[in-house]
């Protein structure tokens, strides 16, 4: 950028840098060339040159060791001048410039609608912070790796925009902020997808992935990413995110609050896995709504590792899940989830005789369910399976084993079940309903429904102590038995002390 005009001047000719920081841009730097004659009051030229760097290098403000404010000062230039200037920068660069890419386009191209890109390398090349790329109708082959700092990608809808990452390196890296919407994608890479601090998901469809469907990483605090409207298919790992405390992305993109950082997922739908459809790794918060998951080894998998000043928090609404194997596996440090409208279940057909996989583990967690159905495990599973956890359920169904027990306790666990059916479940032994092993816990039924529970040994409770100091605790309040069986002994008999009232 280059502004010239006439302005009367007392002082000697000089040539000065004068430093200009604009919020949100790398240092700038104003070369000023200022000329006239030894007399005085007369006319000058005033040339001023933009150029753009990575840091504040200017000679002359290392040189006097001061600001840059006072170098500007210091060059005496027409402040009318400079402020027209910053006017001019600040103008340019408030509006997000949109890049077109199209299959039929050149990557020599303006990148403009009537003269687009050819390919998404060439657009994350162009495109800055703030910018579009706009993916115009067509199929894209990456084989590049692709960072997008603060940059939406996005077409005009997955059944019209298709992405592959092709092998050895196409990948596709969003952080600060990044974007991806409106697209169709596969993946023929590892990590093909990639979130880091913060970034989000919309209107998307993956129909096919090496690796994780997504990964992404996140700050102890700060971060957060959204998916929204996910529909995922074919893939070896659905939603990988866990807690990385150092990455030079944190270093380098906008700063970071103080909050927990934050992994939402809404609209979601996750099928045919390879291993987990979702699996988290000390992340603080976690919210995920209105999802459905079909022929997946295990749903969802948290892992607390570390220790937060907050316990970690978990929500999950209004899900549908069927999965192959396992179900939720809530692990290591505390943590407390909430869930409601859950249907857990695996598919018919699936058991392997020799499996014994709980449908929901919980271990050190705290678990809140309303309206929760924890139905049909693996076939010598139970349907939850408790190790000192606190588990409350309220107006939910627990059943249909074959071969073991509703609940299995371990450890000082608590379990409170309210308007609760713990029914259809076999087991060779005994402890339909719960079965306690070393374990000394507390269980509180009211107001439920216990009904066609079969036993080979008279007993819907069952607790083992191997040590005689350690005490079971069963109470049963207004709560109605119906259809138990027991192929010796009376049904309602148990191996531990129960109290009905």
């Amino acid at each position: 950028l280059s502004l010239k005009g006439s302005f009367e001047n007392n002082e000697k000719q000089r040539k000065h840098n004068v430093c200009l920081v604009v919020a949100g841009w790398p240092s700038i730097s104003l070369v000023t060339t200022q000329s006239h004659s030894s007399q005085h009051n007369l006319t000058r030229d005033n040339t001023i040159s933009l150029v753009t760097t990575q840091s504040h290098s200017c000679p002359w403000c290392s040189a006097h060791k001061t600001s840059a404010m006072e170098a500007i000062k210091h060059a005496g230039t027409a402040p009318l001048l400079l402020a027209l200037l910053c006017v001019c920068l600040l103008s340019c660069r408030a509006h997000a410039a949109v890049i077109y890419v199209s299959p039929d386009g050149s990557d020599a191209g303006a990148g403009t609608s009537s003269d687009p890109l050819a390919s998404i390398e060439a657009a994350a090349r162009r495109a800055e912070r703030g910018d579009r790329v706009r993916l115009m109708r067509g199929d894209y082959d990456v084989t590049e790796e692709c960072t997008f700092s603060g940059v939406e990608l996005s077409g005009s809808g997955p059944d019209t925009v298709s992405i592959a990452l092709r092998r050895p390196a196409g990948r596709l890296l969003f952080d600060q902020g990044g974007k991806l919407a409106y697209v169709s994608l596969s993946s023929e890479n590892h990590g093909g997808l990639q979130f880091f601090g913060e970034g989000s998901v919309y209107s998307v469809n993956v129909t096919g992935a090496a690796g994780d469907c997504i990964y992404v990483a996140l700050p102890p605090s700060g971060g957060g990413f959204n998916a929204t409207v996910l529909n995922a298919t074919n893939c070896y790992n659905g939603i990988f995110a866990e807690v990385v405390d150092d990455d030079q992305r944190w270093a380098r993109g906008p700063a970071l609050g103080a909050t927990p950082s934050t992994l939402l997922l809404h609209n979601v739908q996750l099928s045919i896995m390879g291993k987990s459809a979702i699996e988290v790794h000390d992340i603080p918060r976690v919210r995920i709504s209105d999802i459905e998951s079909l022929y997946v080894q295990d749903f969802l998998v948290a892992r607390i590792s570390r220790t937060y000043s907050e316990l970690p928090t978990g929500v999950l609404a209004n899900a549908s899940v069927n999965t192959t194997l396992g179900g939720i596996r809530l692990t290591g440090r505390a943590q407390k989830w909430t869930m409601s409208k859950v249907l857990l279940s695996t598919i018919e057909g699936w058991r392997d005789p020799g499996t014994t996989t709980p449908l929901l583990i919980a271990e050190n967690a705290a678990l809140q369910c309303t309206r929760v159905s924890i139905v049909r495990p693996i076939s010598r599973g139970p349907c939850v399976a408790l190790n000192s956890a606190n588990f409350t359920a309220a107006d939910s169904v627990i059943g249909g084993t074959k071969a073991n027990h509703a609940i299995s306790v371990s450890g000082l666990s608590v379990v409170v079940l309210s308007g609760c059916a713990i029914e259809h479940n076999e087991v060779e032994m005994g402890g339909c309903v719960v079965y306690c092993f070393d374990a000394a816990p507390s269980v509180y039924i009211t107001d439920s429904l216990l009904a066609h529970n079969t036993a080979e040994y008279h007993t819907l409770f069952t607790c083992l102590k191997p040590q005689p100091a350690w005490q079971c605790t069963i109470d049963v309040w207004n709560t109605k038995l119906e259809d138990n069986t027991a192929e010796f002994g009376d049904p309602t008999d148990s191996m531990c002390d129960v109290t009905y009232h």
